[in-house]
């Protein structure tokens, strides 16, 4: 997301004005992400296991955003683009709130905050790490961008099959 604009203006023809367009997934997010935790909250209180639950919305908030990544970077139409492909991708990626990230709530209640902080600064590392690398497999590809798709793409699969193979919703602290 740090450089949607900097793929929109030369590869989808995006200009100054159009440039806006790139708030659209994060006011989705945000919408999405409310529903998220009302739907979470239903299944919980329909008898869904916390854990089903935190699994199925991490699983949605990660591999959901994998398809519309990867079909991302083959559409020419910048509207469509962004106003769909990111934007359903942000709106998925929502879901994760109503997933890990409240899982803290569930392993560490009378901890959450100390092992959301560490959990937060540990995810604070590839976010710094993916703006130079993004560059850099931009610039060695000669300005082609699929391998920064599939490489995001691969890093959610990821991190999906690890959480859904080894996360608890039981306290543990």
């Amino acid at each position: 997301m740090q450089w949607l604009p900097t793929y929109l203006a030369p590869n989808l023809g995006a200009n100054k004005e159009s440039i806006s367009f790139t708030a659209v997934p994060y006011i989705v997010n945000s919408l999405v992400g409310i529903v998220a935790g009302h739907f979470a909250d239903t299944l919980i209180s329909k008898r869904w296991s916390v854990l089903s639950v935190r699994r199925l919305m991490t699983s949605i908030g990660l591999l959901g955003p994998v398809v519309f990544l990867l079909a991302f970077c083959a559409v020419d139409n910048l509207l469509a683009a962004v106003c769909k492909f990111v934007s359903i991708s942000m709106g998925l990626c929502a879901c994760n709130s109503a997933g890990h990230l409240s899982n803290h709530a569930d392993i560490a209640p009378n901890h959450a905050g100390i092992t959301f902080a560490i959990s937060n600064t540990l995810a604070t590392i590839p976010g710094i790490l993916c703006g130079p690398l993004t560059a850099e497999l931009v610039t060695t590809s000669h300005g082609r961008w699929f391998p920064v798709f599939v490489l995001a793409a691969g890093v959610n699969f990821t991190a999906a099959v690890i959480y859904y193979s080894q996360s608890a919703a039981s306290q543990v602290l």
